[in-house]
């Protein structure tokens, strides 16, 4: 049976403070109840950078989605896996190849993702008629 996971993510984190990563946690907990899902796993990655891929929850959680052992993950929003748009994409390529769903536990990350995808989906459609008028 496949798994249902959270991934979390801060860049900041002030030592003393309450940590947006594990703050991140507690919410997704709760969605995860309201929703009848049991998150089994947490990937944090408490002071890392969206910026960059080299994190290593996310490479954990992105080895296990390919090894077939995720069914769902839980994230805040789209940012906490990337700030890139370029490596957002490639981590939902790995997600969509491997069955994985995704699901924001924030109302608003949920929409800015939907948001994303029908930009995304314009360029790529802009893209492909600029093409296609190059061959003509």
């Amino acid at each position: 049976m496949k798994k249902v996971v959270a991934y979390c993510r801060s860049a900041c984190e002030v030592p003393g403070t309450p940590s947006s990563a594990f703050s991140q946690a507690r919410a997704i907990r709760r969605y995860a109840k309201r929703h009848g899902l049991k998150i089994q796993e947490m990937y944090i990655d408490p002071g890392v950078s969206g910026i960059t891929l080299e994190r290593p929850a996310l490479r954990k959680l992105l080895a296990d989605c390919r090894a077939g052992k995720i069914g769902v993950v839980i994230v805040k929003n789209a940012e906490r896996l990337s700030r890139n748009q370029g490596q957002l994409m490639v981590i939902l390529d790995a997600f969509q190849k491997s069955g994985v769903r995704l699901e924001f536990s924030n109302r608003n990350g949920k929409k800015q993702f939907e948001f994303m995808r029908v930009v995304w989906g314009a360029a790529s459609a802009f893209a492909a008629a600029k093409l296609k008028s190059r061959k003509q």
